[in-house]
């Protein structure tokens, strides 16, 4: 059978993490999730015959073979520890322990997404919500959707979040076992926000310069991510609020204030420059337009070149008719 899991996008962003044994955030963050049917990643995982080859796991992405990395061991071994806490059963009757060991890793995963990889679109925040779906249906272990988001966070931090539709929030239940203490939630939001898409503007499909992981460790320490951290309760309370008020202003510029932050503090600390000089110029743009012509629209980047906009379907084909030079993608949000 397989999995498919949609990219999301961070309003308040996840940028820096907290314990490494279970990739943990040091902080919450907001996203939207996107609709699978524009861009997707989809898994299958599938027993292997290890009599005459290597044992363990093997992975394939859009039909290229590639390393096993520590986070796929990290998430092996956290369905494992999942069984072993919440005495999960499988469908069957059968104790999902038992499922996981008889099945054990010699398994091969096999992968497809139409997300360029590493370029600031969240691929893997989909191809990890893809592969903890796909892996509980091969293990038959039911987990359900809580402990789902726990463990595609093993994988990507960010995956967490795409195991939900629409609006989602990353949240520590402090009392919880380590393994499933941060784990994603959907929130509500106002009706009239579920009118509202998305246009990614593509200013590159290339790998970026540095990887996000590469990138937050270079940041963990230095003053600004810090002090970038102390801020982001307050900047997650008001993101909530707009979202359930389905306040427009009151979400764009928080939104906006968060990625030029966060984006402020990886140039500082990680000395690296993501976003171009279109892409900076086309967010300004679209920023004076909503402070000065009622543009409903904003922006926001991850850790990458694209641009993403929010905002009114009507506010969007402004945006391209206004600005006819850049390469758009319309992707609607998975409410």
């Amino acid at each position: 059978m397989q999995a498919i899991a949609a990219p999301n996008v961070a309003l308040i962003k996840y940028w820096g993490k907290g314990d490494q044994k279970t990739n943990s955030p040091a902080s919450g963050s907001i996203s939207f999730t996107l609709s699978a049917e524009t861009l997707w990643a989809k898994t299958k995982v599938l027993s292997r015959d290890v009599s005459k080859g290597t044992i363990g796991p093997t992975m394939e992405i859009n039909g290229t073979t590639v390393a096993v990395k520590d986070s796929l061991v990290r998430l092996l071994d956290g369905f494992s520890q999942c069984a072993h806490l919440t005495g999960a059963s499988a469908s069957s009757g059968s104790s999902a322990l038992r499922l996981v060991e008889e099945f054990s890793r010699d398994i091969s995963i096999v992968s497809q997404t139409n997300i360029p990889i590493a370029s600031g679109i969240a691929s893997s925040a989909a191809g990890a919500a893809a592969l903890a779906l796909a892996l509980n249906e091969y293990y038959r272990t039911n987990f359900d959707r809580k402990i789902l988001s726990c463990l595609a966070r093993l994988y990507s931090g960010s995956g967490a979040r795409s195991v939900y539709p629409g609006a989602v929030e990353m949240v520590c239940d402090a009392n919880a076992h380590s393994l499933l203490r941060w784990h994603a939630v959907p929130l509500s939001v106002h009706p009239s926000f579920h009118s509202l898409e998305c246009l990614i503007l593509l200013l590159s499909s290339a790998p970026k310069p540095l990887s996000s992981t590469e990138a937050m460790n270079r940041c963990a320490d230095h003053p600004s991510q810090k002090a970038r951290l102390v801020r982001i309760p307050a900047r997650l309370d008001r993101c909530r609020s707009a979202l359930q008020r389905g306040c427009f202003n009151d979400l764009a510029e928080v939104c906006e204030e968060d990625w030029k932050c966060m984006h402020s503090v990886v140039q500082e600390a990680a000395e690296v420059t993501y976003i171009t000089e279109d892409g900076r110029a086309f967010s300004d743009w679209v920023t004076t337009q909503r402070r000065t012509a009622g543009l409903q629209a904003f922006c926001t980047y991850d850790a990458g070149p694209n641009c993403i906009v929010f905002g009114f379907p009507d506010d969007l084909s402004r945006i391209r008719k206004s600005q006819p030079r850049f390469q758009y993608l319309a992707c609607k949000i998975s409410w």
